[in-house]
């Protein structure tokens, strides 16, 4: 179910970008695992 609903999610945020939106880089994915603590 929470697959299901963070691809919503994004599909969301996409549609309210009009495919604007750029892909993270690695620096800002490496900030966002620090701030996170996520290991992946």
């Amino acid at each position: 179910m929470a697959t299901l609903e963070e691809l919503e999610e994004t599909a969301r945020l996409r549609h309210m970008t009009s495919g604007r939106a750029r892909a993270l880089d690695e620096s800002q994915i490496d900030a966002l695992r620090r701030q996170f603590g996520a290991r992946w």
